[in-house]
């Protein structure tokens, strides 16, 4: 028999919802997306009030939909922008230099935990002299040209990219190497993970997914990543049991996807000297950069 309190139990369907926290009909596939309890039956999803309402007090948005979905004053979406890790390469300048420019009025926005900066708004407000040049300046305009050569890929660029991870007690660290037409790129790089999964094949993807973030940060239009992923290369599938993977999945997958980008993967087999080609190796070296660094 049904008691009085399950009887006041009313579940709700989607535009209830909507109207009771008064957003758009499009966010609420992200709210779900990012956690907001709710209940599928065959087609049809349902929520319970009470836990819709307590759910969205604490609310905080993904960082991943942050970042998706900011747009600055000028327009401009982080596809424009670049992270800490690589204007810290392009400026020669120390972390903690950056953060002290950064209090001192350096022209960055700040989305959710991380930083991005536009190169063009810190080149602008740190320039001195006169733009436009003396009556005879030939020397700034060639400057300024090259300057605009070094930092805009064109689309005939089409660098290969050696990647690859290396995973200990769930610290991951990925190594990437930018060769071929990449000269106007900044070659190496690594980076260091803190991950919760003990499945050790997460490092791989890593590589990869940070691979494409530098991809973006540059502008590259078009590039072919090299893994030893040989799965990942012939069946992409993201239908993996681990969480945290199936989410780095899916990143990768949007950003392979992209129509402004020509990317593609390649097993390392694939390539001249297979896993003793000296990038490949160069990649693995710097995977496990983040062991000397702590």
């Amino acid at each position: 028999m049904a008691t009085e309190k399950n009887k006041e139990i009313k579940m709700l369907i989607e535009d209830e919802v909507i109207e009771i926290l008064s957003i758009k009909k499009t966010e609420i596939t992200a709210l779900m997306e990012d956690g907001l309890p709710h209940y599928v039956c065959a087609n049809d999803v349902r929520f319970l009030k009470e836990e819709v309402e307590i759910w969205f007090k604490s609310y905080v948005p993904s960082q991943e939909r942050l970042e998706k979905e900011f747009i600055d004053h000028k327009g401009r979406t982080l596809e424009e922008y670049v992270q800490t890790e690589l204007i810290i390469e392009i400026l020669r300048i120390s972390k903690t230099k950056l953060n002290t420019l950064c209090k001192n009025g350096m022209p960055h926005v700040t989305v959710g935990t991380n930083n991005f900066f536009h190169l063009g708004d810190i080149l602008s407000h740190y320039r001195r002299g006169d733009e436009t040049g003396p009556k005879t300046g030939k020397r700034v305009k060639q400057a300024k040209n090259q300057l605009h050569v070094e930092n805009k890929p064109t689309k005939n660029k089409s660098p290969l990219i050696f990647v690859d991870g290396s995973y200990t007690s769930k610290n991951v660290g990925t190594g990437i190497v930018f060769v071929d037409n990449a000269s106007y790129l900044p070659k190496e790089h690594h980076f260091k993970h803190n991950v919760s999964t003990s499945c050790t094949v997460i490092c791989e993807y890593l590589a990869i997914l940070d691979a494409l973030k530098l991809v973006r940060q540059f502008g590259v239009l078009g590039a072919t990543i090299v893994t030893d992923q040989e799965s990942i290369v012939k069946n992409y599938d993201l239908s993996h049991s681990d969480p945290e993977i199936k989410l780095i999945l899916r990143q990768i997958s949007n950003m392979l996807n992209n129509p402004k980008r020509q990317i593609g993967l390649e097993y390392i087999n694939n390539v001249a000297d297979g896993k003793n080609n000296k990038n490949y190796k160069r990649a693995h070296t710097l995977s496990r950069e983040y062991k000397q660094t702590g």
